[in-house]
């Protein structure tokens, strides 16, 4: 794989590395960039783009996600779509979840680029429930206990959890006091 920055014009028919953000312009990560989005770029005042350029015997870092996920489900584990590089496992059915560390611990320790963590061996779980995740608080929750022992970092994301769900209360409170919006059973 070639990776590196371009000039916008030298960037067609590779991938972005980057979500880039400019005035109106929004290039998420991972768009093959085609002549129009050079144009975009260029017109956007865009010197230089990472992109990502497959070499013959390379693959996407979707289906590369997505591989690594098949290969460590089980039984009982959907693997959602792999999307930017991403692919989460969830619970098929409700049940214990049973992980073998010493595996995950090796698939992490394969390349800085692979991070995959569960959540704690032998939890119980509901269908539908998120069981591994690369991504998002849940994600730093998990990482941060497993990966040197963070708890300052748990701490932190658990508050960051409570205060969003505190401030979708009070919105829904206030939602609520609406005559037009109110909800619920009416006599």
């Amino acid at each position: 794989m070639k990776f590196g920055a371009v000039e916008p014009k030298q960037a067609v028919g590779a991938t972005s590395v980057h979500t880039i953000r400019s005035g109106g312009l929004v290039l998420k990560k991972g768009t093959l960039i085609g002549p129009v989005e050079a144009a975009s770029l260029e017109a956007a005042g865009i010197k230089d783009v990472v992109v990502a350029r497959l070499e013959p015997g390379d693959v996407t870092e979707d289906v590369a996600a997505a591989e690594i996920a098949d290969a460590v489900a089980g039984d009982g584990a959907h693997v959602d779509r792999a999307f930017t590089g991403r692919a989460n496992l969830f619970s098929q059915t409700a049940g214990v979840l049973v992980v073998d560390k010493d595996a995950i611990d090796r698939l992490n320790r394969i390349d800085e680029a692979i991070t995959f963590a569960t959540l704690p061996a032998y939890k119980p779980v509901v269908a539908g429930e998120m069981i591994a995740v690369d991504s998002g608080l849940g994600y730093l929750v998990i990482d941060s206990r497993n990966s040197g022992k963070r708890y300052d970092l748990v701490v932190a994301a658990m508050l960051l959890i409570g205060l969003i769900g505190l401030a979708l209360d009070i919105g829904f409170r206030r939602l609520e006091k609406i005559r037009s919006v109110r909800w619920g059973f009416r006599s």
